[in-house]
């Protein structure tokens, strides 16, 4: 087959591009359905920096009946989660399932995107957009788990130390 043959016309082209943006839009579509169905092990997994936190020890004062100051110490375990207003928990789920829908999908949508563009690249140019591809994914995957096992473990408490009088964490 020659060169003139091979080619797509342009409606082929937008043709093209409309199958791999419909295939794109339903995976992604897809994975934010599953995401927003297993939620709680997410949000779970997104929480885990933040238990450490809520198992510190405090110190209690109470005062009796007869007017006697009490003072014991007591270990927070598993506090709740405060909600402002009645649709935040409805608008955290949506936002995790969002961006949870978009993590997994996006490596069917590279794909399509590279299956849209590679044909009309040459081999050193494919080859150069491959190696980019696989390297710029392993630093990514890799500063995001730098950023929750490594740095947020550390700069939680000194973020929090910054709140005024008055919030509560």
């Amino acid at each position: 087959m020659s060169d003139d043959e091979a080619r797509m016309s342009f409606t082929e082209h937008l043709g093209e591009l409309r199958t791999r943006l419909i295939r794109s839009g339903v995976v992604f579509f897809v994975a934010v359905i599953v995401c927003f169905l297993l939620f709680s092990y997410f949000f779970d997994i997104l929480a885990r920096p933040l238990r450490p936190l809520q198992e510190e020890t405090m110190i209690v004062t109470e005062i009796t009946e007869q007017g006697e100051r009490i003072e014991r110490e007591m270990v927070s375990q598993d506090e709740l989660w405060l909600v402002l207003n009645p649709l935040e928990p409805f608008l955290v789920n949506l936002r995790l399932s969002i961006y949870g829908g978009i993590a997994f999908a996006l490596p069917f949508i590279l794909y399509q995107i590279c299956a849209f563009i590679f044909p009309g690249l040459k081999p050193k140019e494919r080859n150069a957009v491959l190696i980019l591809l696989s390297g710029c994914s392993v630093l990514g995957i890799a500063g995001a788990l730098m950023a929750y096992f490594g740095v947020l473990p550390l700069v939680l408490p000194y973020l929090i130390a910054y709140a005024p009088e008055g919030v509560d964490f």
